[in-house]
């Protein structure tokens, strides 16, 4: 999964092309391995990590003040709006600028 996150991580920074990110999403976040690594190559940025399993320990969202753990099924309806409202916390906490969504767990129906 840690080799994983670095290439998810790779395409996140070709996409934004030097663009300081406002939000990152990651949805199905599983252990949070990329939305550690995001976390930590884009410190400006708030990462939301959103996950429906709450049995996965994810301790480590503690250990960056931009990392932020959410129990939330993104299939549900009203989910959207959530992440909405989050965004927009968000992007005006940080100044604006592009938000990124990225999904390397994402399976079966998503």
């Amino acid at each position: 999964e840690i080799i994983e996150a670095y290439g998810m991580l790779e395409q996140v920074e070709a996409t934004l092309r030097g663009a300081a990110p406002a939000a990152i999403v990651d949805l199905c976040c599983g252990s949070g391995f990329l939305s550690l690594a995001l976390a930590n190559e884009f410190p400006a940025a708030a990462v939301l990590m959103f996950d429906l399993d709450t049995r996965i320990r994810v301790r480590h969202d503690a250990s960056h003040p931009n990392l932020r753990f959410e129990v939330a099924d993104i299939m549900a309806d009203g989910f959207g709006a959530r992440l909405g409202a989050l965004l927009r916390e968000a992007g005006g906490q940080r100044g604006g600028g592009p938000c990124v969504a990225v999904g390397m767990h994402l399976c079966g129906a998503l």
